[in-house]
């Protein structure tokens, strides 16, 4: 009989706004999607398991982004019946990194707390996007960024430019991406 365990750790539960890259290497390539939690349109910022369960979802799906661009960039667009994108996926190892930027608290309000805290994590992965789109030895499978911010970050965010840019270089250093 084969079994695998998993332990989930505390962390894994714990809500919060998190900048995340998931690393995807598939017959010999690398891949990146960059992601945060931190929802746009509800008073939320979920845990990362609840996160990555998201992305696997084979439906139709909002929040299913792996399974989206494994599909289209990985795979070419190639038509696969569940079973048979089961059997791919299976043929890539997926390492999942996550940083937690802030806590989530119920009691911040949707309007103020909940929105600035959502849209520096979002400033953070526009940053990173951006400056690992065009590497070599990865593909990004997030739509490509012309800049380092979006005009709307950059307007929300303008005296808290350095701060997101530290955090984003941190991040880039730790995944060993710059030195």
């Amino acid at each position: 009989m084969n079994s695998f365990k998993i332990t989930i750790e505390p962390d894994w539960l714990t809500s919060g706004y998190y900048l995340y890259v998931a690393s995807i290497r598939y017959k010999n390539e690398q891949y990146a999607y960059i992601g945060q939690t931190g929802d746009n349109n509800y008073h939320a910022a979920r845990a990362p398991l609840y996160r990555i369960g998201g992305h696997f979802a084979k439906g139709v799906s909002t929040e299913n982004q792996i399974i989206k661009y494994f599909k289209v960039k990985v795979l070419e667009g190639e038509e696969l019946k569940p079973f048979e994108l089961e059997q791919e996926l299976k043929k890539s190892v997926l390492d999942y990194t996550f940083f937690k930027i802030d806590d989530y608290n119920p009691l911040d309000t949707k309007e103020k707390e909940h929105k600035n805290k959502r849209i520096f994590v979002q400033a953070i992965e526009h940053y990173i996007i951006h400056h690992l789109q065009n590497r070599d030895k990865i593909t990004v499978l997030n739509a490509k960024v012309k800049n380092q911010y979006s005009a709307s970050k950059l307007a929300y965010y303008n005296n808290e430019i350095v701060s997101i840019e530290i955090k984003a270089i941190n991040i880039l250093k730790e995944l060993g991406y710059e030195g």
